[in-house]
């Protein structure tokens, strides 16, 4: 939990706010035995219906750019696609983050509608697990 707490900086603060004391995402991303973030597919939203998550994650400030946060969402998308409970999955990014906004590109997300109505201008992105083509391997 430590190495988790201690990758909050600046920007992670900005995009994802002051965070839990005790952060417990889905999994963590693993480069060569070292932790460099986390992904997870958060279901308390209340926007969400029974059969969906909002995937959120966070990449390390020393590991960022190089296609971790791109990677881990596609290695969880296609865990929740094998065990079937999940139908579809969001994105919601703030429309001044690139770097997001980058990674749903990257994973072909669909831009939807919003849901909620939300404090900060953000983008919402849908990827349908259940679709036969869908990028997440």
């Amino acid at each position: 939990m430590a190495k988790l707490l201690s990758g909050r900086d600046a920007e992670w603060k900005r995009w994802l706010g002051p965070g839990t004391p005790e952060p417990a995402p889905t999994a963590c991303i693993v480069v060569d035995d070292q932790v460099v973030g986390w992904v997870d597919a958060g279901t308390d939203q209340s926007w969400l219906q029974s059969d969906e998550v909002n995937i959120g994650y966070n990449v390390f400030p020393e590991h960022r750019r190089r296609g971790y946060a791109r990677r881990g969402v596609q290695l969880l998308l296609g865990q929740l696609r094998d065990e079937g409970a999940v139908a579809r999955a969001y994105l919601v990014i703030e429309t001044e983050n690139a770097a997001s906004l980058a990674v749903a590109a990257a994973i072909s997300a669909v831009p939807v509608e919003p849901r909620a109505e939300l404090e900060r201008p953000n983008r919402w992105f849908q990827i349908d697990l259940r679709a036969t083509k869908c990028q997440v391997g």
